[in-house]
C-alpha cells in the first residue's frame, strides 16, 4: 500500500519524481502530466525545453528508452549555456558551441565519448572541457 499523500507531504514529489509522478500522481498534482506524456511521449514542460534547443542548433530528439536519460542531458546542457561560465567564454567560441545533428542529447546521455560525438556534439559532450580546450589549442591548422 502506497502512502502517497503523506510521501508527498514530505517532499518526495520533488526528491524522487519519477517514481512518485509516476505513482502519486494525484498527491503530487501531476496527473495531467502523466496523462499527456502517455500520449505524447513528454511532458508541455520537457517538450517547451526541448523546442529551446534550437538556440543552441538542432533541435533535440527526446524519445525511446533512454529518453529520460536524454532529457537530462538536455537540461544540463541548457542550464550550461545560460551560465556564467558559458557567457564567459569568446563569442565566437560560445557562438560556434552548437549541436549540429538532432541526437547528439541521446548520444551524451548513452555515454559517447568527446571523440566519437565531438564533431556534431560540441554543447552536450562535456562543452566546458572542450571549451577549455579550443582556447588553449588552436585548431584552425
Amino acid at each position: 500500500m502506497f502512502r502517497c499523500a503523506f510521501w508527498a507531504s514530505k517532499g518526495e514529489c520533488t526528491a524522487n519524481p519519477r517514481f512518485m509522478h509516476a505513482t502519486c500522481g494525484k498527491s503530487c498534482g501531476t496527473c495531467d502530466q502523466l496523462q499527456q506524456r502517455k500520449t505524447t511521449g513528454v511532458t508541455a514542460d520537457v517538450e517547451a525545453m526541448v523546442a529551446k534547443t534550437t538556440a543552441f542548433g538542432e533541435k533535440q530528439t527526446v524519445e525511446g528508452a533512454s529518453m529520460e536519460e536524454t532529457i537530462e542531458r538536455v537540461r544540463k546542457s541548457m542550464e550550461y549555456m545560460n551560465s556564467h561560465e558559458a557567457l564567459q567564454l569568446p563569442k565566437d567560441l560560445y557562438s560556434n558551441c552548437r549541436n549540429r545533428n538532432a541526437l547528439c542529447s541521446f548520444w551524451s546521455a548513452l555515454g559517447k565519448s568527446l571523440f566519437f560525438s565531438a564533431p556534431h556534439s560540441k554543447l552536450t559532450t562535456s562543452t566546458s572541457f572542450s571549451a577549455r580546450v579550443e582556447m588553449r589549442f588552436d585548431f584552425s591548422n
